[in-house]
């Protein structure tokens, strides 16, 4: 059985540290726990990687999406051995997959 990777591009980073630096205004723990959350959702994809639900935008089976609180993890599932995570937004916005 192949090991199956997951890369993070560098625009779903950004969001990221757009998000944790967003949070740690508030309060620098809720920054971090809160980016904990998204790492340990996304690590969720290597033994469910068809868990999320077809981004209604783009109604195409290998971009979907799970969510953190309010926030879209949007990834792509290229083949069986490998998952792009592409965005991570809220749920208000709009995608821009770039």
């Amino acid at each position: 059985m192949a090991i199956l990777e997951i890369r993070i591009t560098e625009l779903a980073y950004s969001d990221i540290q757009e998000i944790e630096s967003y949070l740690f205004k508030s309060s620098p723990s809720i920054g971090r726990s809160f980016t904990e959350k998204i790492f340990r959702k996304i690590e969720l994809l290597y033994d469910h990687p068809e868990i999320g639900r077809i981004v209604p935008e783009f109604r195409e089976s290998s971009i979907r999406e799970i969510f953190q609180g309010k926030y879209r993890i949007v990834y792509l599932i290229l083949n069986s051995n490998r998952i792009d995570i592409l965005r991570i937004i809220h749920g208000s916005k709009l995608i821009d997959l770039g």
